[in-house]
């Protein structure tokens, strides 16, 4: 009797233990923290007798309640902290856990040894774009400038972990940075510019626990690209002033998005830092530029600090060259819903913004683009077309050259392919080297 009572005991136990979620997940009662991170939602699928009978519906009921029942997120931040506690892993896709608690990207990482290299030859091509693109908008009264910004495995590479050394060559950071230099491009270092007061800033110019620059480091920044575009557009700009504050412990987002990417049940101890206040002086007794910011994440800090009026008279960021804000705040907008000759002839500055983890891509899209349709005025249509007439006339060139068609005659006896094909990829090889060279 003992024996079944005790049964029964323990039966209604484990029955109330496995309906708790259940419970949970029907009522949502008990507040969770959400889960950080990109994923797809499974919305609750419609019930339908063909999908029941063809066994295509409850995949989807299996997905829908794997991914929402109750208490999932506090049973997988638990699961990731007793890993961390115990064995320092780290579960979060892309995050390393660094020396003394130090988060970085892993994508930072790889750019600080130049394992993303784009090389010589596509760096001169941007430069040399660049270039022109810059000349066409000043006859056209539009400066354009370029931010390099800074990365945490290059402010702080002594905390990257001893699995990922290797030996370091040419990145991407470096070899921009020079060649924008050497051909006059007025560029912003602040990769430089974050090492040299490194020691000197009050805080941490990079958090323990964040990707971007921090609140404070953005502050800082922004002081420095008023004072250049002062400097370069020879224009009075405000006086940026960061203002004391009270030192905290207390991260605002994004100071530790790699932290919440973790998804632990409990916050690290965090290093102290400060968020002061921007006053700007003599705002509201100059003219002040109109200015597009094409930019990465790292642009976020900034935006968030309502520069319109402030720092400039207003500040469109066009989000990797893709999402428009502020306008996608209230409609999704992109900049192929915009008339791009119109919009960045009607801004006086263009600021270009990649930091050393995306630079590879820099502008993604606006450098070409820009260069197509302001510099030689072409649609992309038009491009097409005048890249192959430009083929054609090169073939013909190549045709009627003795020496020239004698050498890629024998090129293509050599590699045993038609005549007609191999003058075709010599032309196309000619046409793009003089794209290179900003002869095209």
């Amino acid at each position: 009797m003992n024996d079944k009572k005790l049964y029964r005991t323990l039966s209604l136990i484990f029955l109330g233990i496995i309906m708790i979620p259940a419970l949970q997940m029907v009522t949502g009662l008990v507040h969770e923290r959400k889960l950080y991170g990109s994923y797809y939602e499974q919305e609750w699928p419609e019930f339908k007798v063909k999908e029941w009978l063809d066994f295509t519906y409850q995949p989807k009921l299996h997905r829908y309640l794997e991914q929402n029942y109750g208490f999932r997120a506090s049973f997988i931040r638990l699961y990731n902290q007793i890993d961390f506690s115990l064995y320092k892993k780290n579960n979060a896709s892309g995050v390393v856990y660094g020396k003394e608690g130090y988060l970085y990207e892993e994508w930072f990482i790889s750019a600080h040894y130049g394992r993303d290299y784009i090389g010589d030859e596509a760096i001169t091509t941007m430069t040399r774009r660049l270039t022109r693109l810059r000349k066409t908008l000043k006859e056209q009264g539009t400066e354009l400038i370029i931010a390099l910004t800074p990365s945490k495995a290059d402010y702080w590479p002594e905390y990257i972990p001893d699995r990922y050394h290797q030996e370091k060559s040419l990145t991407n950071y470096e070899a921009m940075a020079r060649s924008f230099q050497e051909n006059g491009l007025p560029t912003i270092d602040y990769n430089r510019l974050f090492m040299e007061q490194k020691e000197q800033a009050r805080y941490d110019l990079f958090p323990k626990t964040g990707t971007h620059w921090s609140h404070y480091g953005s502050r800082v920044a922004l002081d420095t690209l008023v004072d250049f575009v002062s400097q370069v557009m020879q224009r009075p700009m405000p006086d940026v002033e960061l203002q004391p504050t009270v030192p905290t412990r207390k991260l605002l987002s994004p100071d530790d998005d790699m932290e919440r990417l973790m998804n632990l049940a409990f916050k690290t101890k965090h290093v102290e830092t400060g968020y002061p206040e921007i006053l700007y002086k003599g705002a509201d007794t100059l003219d002040l530029p109109r200015v597009i910011v094409i930019a990465d994440s790292f642009f976020w800090n900034m935006f968030n600090l309502a520069l319109n009026g402030k720092a400039f008279k207003e500040v469109k960021y066009w989000y990797y060259f893709n999402s428009v804000y502020p306008d996608s705040f209230k409609t999704p907008t992109t900049v192929n819903d915009l008339n791009l000759k119109e919009e960045v002839l009607n801004a006086d500055l263009i600021l270009i913004m990649g930091c050393p983890a995306t630079i590879n891509n820099l502008g993604w899209g606006f450098i070409e683009r820009g260069f197509r349709e302001l510099v030689l005025g072409l649609s992309e249509e038009g491009w097409n077309s005048e890249y192959q007439k430009k083929i054609v006339e090169v073939e013909k060139q190549i045709r009627k050259n003795p020496e020239w068609f004698k050498h890629v005659s024998e090129k293509a006896d050599k590699l045993s392919i038609p005549l007609d094909t191999m003058i075709q990829r010599d032309a196309r090889y000619m046409v793009d080297e003089m794209i290179k060279r900003g002869e095209f």
